[in-house]
């Protein structure tokens, strides 16, 4: 019944955008290695994960509240679950600021009726410093809510924008307001730090997802925009300020959900509704798919990537799905959500 109702929900909310657009039309130019480190059980959504400097990867779910811990090196990966977080839905964004110390976003973003829970989002500290493996894990002395922020509308993504001893500013994107809010973690203040028309979904979205995925490199702050089909960036000081115009630097790039950039500035992108792992290069002005097809579940609704950090790893891509929830592969099919590891170096050959 479940899986029923999901797919329904699903499929009215997230096919009306996929039925409006043109699939990104670009030749595979790569067609990188694979490999399927954990698929959980149909249907779940992996919105997110963080990768520990041990290698180990924090997954984030968005179809249920839970935090789970995977090592992707071992012979068998099992999820451990961390927590589960209370009066929430799923989880959104996690970043590291301090080593072993993550923020993360949750909230009441419904997977099955596509409400994306406006007033009911907060961010929680999580202390992994207190974890040893083999050792009594007490969740409730390490995790803590740092605050309720009921004025947000769809919190996304987070990333550190200044990092203290004791904690520091954090950016956090919100799709449904357009926005990119500023947090003291240390303090729980928060306001909006930054708004532009290239961060707001366009009108007639099928969903109010517009800025989603945020990274900072060097000086300057990129965004995806999905339902506007963009990547963007503009230049800030080191208060978050902008200080130049916004820079569209790709644009009729279905979906785009999440990004990460490897050591050559090449911004890899997870593309939701196509299932499909593309590159972004500097300068180019269009996505090179590196893995997956819209008709194919090789990478079956990836929602974010992040590069190994464990010695020998760095050039693997990890990358989690929703299963294709968000656009069953033609028409009908989904899987249960997948943690990736994708090899990318050939991709530089």
């Amino acid at each position: 019944m479940y899986l029923a109702i999901v797919a329904t929900a699903l499929s009215f909310f997230y096919l009306t955008t996929a039925a409006q657009k043109t699939f990104n039309e670009i030749y595979i130019v790569h067609s990188l290695p694979s490999r399927t480190v954990y698929q959980f059980s149909n249907p779940s959504w992996i919105e997110n994960l963080a990768v520990r400097s041990n290698g180990q990867l924090l997954l984030n779910v968005l179809s249920t509240p839970d935090l789970y811990l995977l090592d992707p090196m071992a012979e068998y990966s099992e999820p451990y679950l961390l927590y589960r977080f209370p009066n929430s839905l799923g989880l959104l964004g996690i970043t590291e600021m301090q080593e072993d110390v993550f923020y993360i976003l949750s909230g009441n973003f419904s997977v099955t009726t596509g409400d994306t829970g406006p007033g009911t989002y907060a961010v929680w500290k999580v202390d992994l410093t207190l974890y040893t493996l083999g050792k009594p894990w007490d969740p409730e002395s390490a995790i803590s809510k740092v605050v309720d922020m009921p004025e947000a509308k769809l919190l996304n993504s987070l990333m550190p924008l200044q990092i203290t001893a004791e904690g520091g500013i954090v950016l956090i994107s919100d799709s449904a307001l357009g926005a990119v809010w500023q947090l003291d973690v240390s303090t729980g203040d928060y306001s909006i730090l930054l708004a532009f028309p290239e961060m707001t979904f366009p009108t007639g979205a099928s969903l109010p997802i517009g800025i989603n995925g945020l990274r900072l490199r060097g000086d300057w702050l990129y965004w995806a925009n999905s339902e506007q089909d963009t990547f963007c960036r503009v230049k800030i000081d080191s208060e978050g300020q902008a200080i130049s115009a916004v820079e569209t630097l790709v644009s009729n790039v279905t979906f785009i959900d999440d990004f990460a950039f490897d050591r050559q500035g090449n911004a890899w992108v997870a593309l939701d509704l196509s299932s499909e792992l593309g590159v972004i290069r500097p300068g180019q002005k269009d996505v090179t798919i590196a893995l997956g097809a819209s008709s194919s579940l090789t990478v079956a609704g990836p929602t974010s990537v992040q590069f190994g950090r464990a010695c020998g790893d760095t050039e693997t891509l990890y990358v989690v799905t929703n299963g294709a929830w968000a656009n069953p592969i033609n028409g009908t099919v989904t899987v249960g959500a997948q943690v990736l590891a994708v090899g990318t170096g050939e991709f530089y050959d």
